[in-house]
């Protein structure tokens, strides 16, 4: 049973290593651009905490201190303008903005809840890709993942002797 992709019928081997590191290098750069939204929204997260602790101090009584009404606070946010690359939304620009800047006395509240779940979003996004990085070479002929599908279900241990088939004609 052929099971690597070094006995391709159609080629050395050497067709696959690169296709291999073609998928690799999109798969690493979707896990980059994952590491860098994530670090950005934690960023936003923690200026969120802090902003709605000081929405919420302005109501607050004795014994503990509240805002001063005439405090400014400001909290600023980023736009992106999303384009569509190869298939796939990425973002183009990115474009800071002001979610609000003024008293702490006219400042809206903002639940942190809104940007956390966003967070937690962006961390399983992360996590996911991580491991996807590596997809091409373990699920590849020969890869440890393909290895344990060819365990698993053996009815797919047809399709190498339909590659044979195919090579023995080739070679006819």
């Amino acid at each position: 049973m052929k099971t690597s992709c070094e006995e391709c019928a159609w080629c050395d081997g050497s067709q696959h290593d690169k296709m291999k590191l073609v998928y690799f290098e999109a798969a690493n750069e979707a896990y980059k651009a994952a590491c860098a939204e994530f670090d950005a929204l934690r960023g936003l997260f923690e200026d969120v905490k802090w902003y709605h602790f000081e929405t919420h101090a302005r109501e607050w009584a004795n014994p503990w201190h509240c805002s001063l009404a005439s405090s400014n606070i400001c909290l600023h946010g980023r736009r992106l303008k999303l384009v569509h690359r190869d298939a796939r939304l990425v973002a183009n620009h990115v474009r800071k903005t002001k979610y609000y800047s003024g008293p702490v006395s006219a400042a809206p509240h903002l639940p942190p809840a809104v940007v956390h779940a966003e967070l937690l979003d962006a961390h399983k996004t992360m996590r996911r890709l991580e491991s996807a990085r590596y997809d091409a070479y373990t699920y590849a002929p020969g890869g440890k993942e393909h290895l344990q599908i060819l365990k698993k279900y053996r009815g797919v241990n047809g399709g190498s002797s339909c590659s044979q088939a195919l090579s023995s004609r080739s070679e006819a």
